[in-house]
């Protein structure tokens, strides 16, 4: 399935315009989505966690830190947790383009005419028909949106 799918960008990618649409992928195909295009400050030994990661994790490898961060989450500064909480709200949108890549085809397929700011829900109903990378996207965009604002919500102030 993997040499279908290079063969088929390769294609599109040369301008051959005359490239049918491509088959929905087995079911069991094993499909990797591309992780979120790492930002600038993802470097978590440097900006607003930089003291914090002197403090608390300096002995750290480099793949581990974010690990370490959240062992001492309720020590680490409110830079910190603010820069935290932007990468992760920067993941999510970059998750939510990636989705909106994947998807093109499988919008144009089942939602044609749906309004803007409902295709999402109109890709939910039509879930088990999408392209498989189409559906992975969409998972892995669900998945961090819902551990983003399960987060948020836990850091509201509570109101009595």
């Amino acid at each position: 399935m993997r040499t279908v799918s290079m063969c088929l960008a390769a294609l599109l990618s040369a301008g051959a315009a005359s490239a049918q649409q491509p088959q929905p992928q087995d079911q069991t195909a094993i499909q990797q989505v591309p992780a979120a295009p790492k930002s600038e400050k993802s470097n978590l030994r440097s900006g607003p966690c930089k003291p914090d990661v002197e403090r608390f994790c300096k002995d750290a490898e480099q793949g581990l830190i974010g690990e370490c961060l959240k062992k001492h989450e309720a020590a680490l500064s409110d830079a910190c947790q603010a820069g935290i909480q932007e990468h992760a709200q920067k993941n999510v949108t970059a998750a939510r383009e990636q989705a909106k890549d994947a998807c093109k085809a499988d919008a144009a397929r089942f939602c044609k005419g749906v309004e803007k700011s409902k295709v999402g829900d109109c890709l939910q109903k039509h879930n088990d028909e999408l392209f498989v990378d189409c559906r992975a996207s969409r998972k892995k965009m669900r998945r961090m949106r819902d551990k983003h604002e399960e987060k948020t919500e836990a850091q509201k102030p509570v109101r009595k």
